[in-house]
């Protein structure tokens, strides 16, 4: 059983009565001719969640037909999977679940509690031992910040990353809006936008990014467009974001749509703006931009100098805002988990309403996965160790999507075996590695769709 129980039965249920309420709103086909649709929305997401990670759609009939004993074609999941239906009852789905987990009367998430780590560039849970904590400082003597006074633990923001995440899907998909044509012309080149909260590390959205038809010969389409089209999801909520955006996001257009919106935000500058002109390391100070008070940071890691603007204008330190930024790699590690995790092949859909479908699929499953992390988390160990993700994965395919998606009676017997099983889980750590780094390398397509022009005199 894990210590955050409560709030796992919590969430549980509400995805159990989610999945019941959309459901019962799901368009089914009743008693064609002597034949009879028997694939509801239960059935579909099944289906949905193993196609993204399993190497064959057989495997999911078979799948179904263990798990479930329901006797389906691979056609009928295919055409129900096609649907426009389908795809905005899979968005409801998780739209419902986010908004329960970020409302502050659901307690699902717990108050910012978190200092400065030694690095003087991270954050790390509140250290428990006193004293433990008074050696270190010594040790290390690295300045005291009190966290009672650090701005992040006295504010109620989501602090939220946004990059883009590129997939190759098949060539059936290319509509040269969203999906543009590889270089050889053998498959089709995706870019999503994706929204990550990096402090609770919950993945929020992850929308194809649409381009203008003269911007398709570029390799990468532009990623502020990618951030606009999501804007309205953000200025909708109740709840309020300070946005953290890497170097290339800034632009006039971009920072009075967030001014307009009441939406905050974190920049990387380019070493070049003129707005930190004659500034110094390890410094700060607010100016005026186009009537917006900002504030500017610029500061030096290792050989590396960072120009930060933000529009947090409060007391905050250099070493905080450090963090913060730090933070934004929270994005990158969620990118590398959704295609090479969760996604175990790329998209193999061939209509663009089963694409949208498998996005919102990978959505489901890492939200879940992500909420039995954060409230199966240990915050006496989490500063050195951490939830093996991958094996988290693994295990809600294997023992609990079953039940979380079919088993619809949130009964004491059922909750305390769910929490059981989330328990053991979060038992599999791993030893969280200071200063660890990897150099990004662009991986090429599955051989399926490698494209070689072959010598005919061969």
């Amino acid at each position: 059983m894990i210590n955050n129980s409560a709030n796992m039965i919590k969430f549980t249920s509400k995805v159990k009565q989610t999945i019941n309420d959309v459901d019962a709103g799901f368009i089914k086909r009743h008693n064609v001719g002597k034949y009879t649709n028997k694939l509801n929305f239960k059935n579909t997401l099944y289906a949905s969640t193993n196609i993204i990670h399993t190497t064959s759609i057989d495997n999911v009939v078979s799948t179904l037909e263990i798990d479930t004993n329901l006797v389906v074609s691979k056609n009928s999941i295919i055409k129900k999977r096609n649907t426009d239906h389908c795809h905005l009852s899979f968005k409801k789905l998780n739209d419902t679940i986010l908004d329960y987990i970020y409302e502050p009367v659901n307690e699902i998430l717990e108050p910012y509690d978190f200092e400065i780590d030694f690095d003087k560039k991270s954050y790390k849970f509140k250290d428990l031992n006193p004293k433990c904590k008074e050696a270190k400082n010594k040790k290390n003597k690295c300045e005291k910040l009190d966290s009672k006074k650090l701005f992040i633990n006295n504010t109620k923001y989501v602090f939220v990353a946004c990059d883009g995440c590129q997939i190759n899907v098949c060539a059936e998909l290319i509509n040269d809006i969203d999906i543009k044509r590889s270089s050889n012309g053998q498959y089709g080149v995706c870019n999503l936008s994706c929204l990550h909260d990096v402090i609770n590390n919950i993945p929020i959205t992850n929308c194809p990014t649409g381009c203008p038809i003269t911007d398709l010969h570029k390799m990468k389409v532009s990623e502020i467009n990618g951030f606009l089209q999501q804007l309205p999801y953000l200025a909708d909520k109740t709840t309020k974001y300070i946005i953290i955006f890497d170097r290339g996001y800034y632009c006039k257009k971009l920072f009075k749509a967030l001014n307009k919106n009441s939406i905050g935000y974190i920049f990387r500058m380019k070493s070049d703006s003129k707005l930190f002109k004659g500034m110094y390391n390890g410094k700060s100070k607010i100016v005026d931009l186009d009537g917006s008070d900002v504030q500017l940071f610029k500061y030096k890691i290792k050989e590396e100098e960072y120009y930060i603007m933000t529009s947090i204008t409060e007391n905050i330190s250099i070493s905080e805002i450090k963090a913060l930024y730090w933070k934004r790699w929270g994005i990158e590690t969620n990118n590398r988990r959704f295609k090479y995790d969760v996604l175990c092949n790329n998209i193999r859909s061939k209509t663009y309403n089963s694409f949208l479908v498998d996005l919102e699929s990978i959505r489901f499953i890492t939200l879940t996965a992500s909420i039995i992390e954060y409230l199966g988390r240990n915050k006496d160990t989490h500063n050195t160790y951490k939830i093996n993700s991958k094996n988290c994965l693994e295990k809600l395919y294997s023992k609990l999507l079953l039940s979380l998606i079919f088993n619809s009676h949130s009964n004491d017997s059922s909750n305390t075996h769910f929490c059981n099983i989330v328990g053991i889980i979060c038992k599999s750590v791993t030893k969280i590695v200071k200063g660890r780094s990897y150099n990004r390398v662009r991986k090429s397509p599955k051989t399926k769709w490698v494209y070689t022009n072959k010598n005919s005199d061969d």
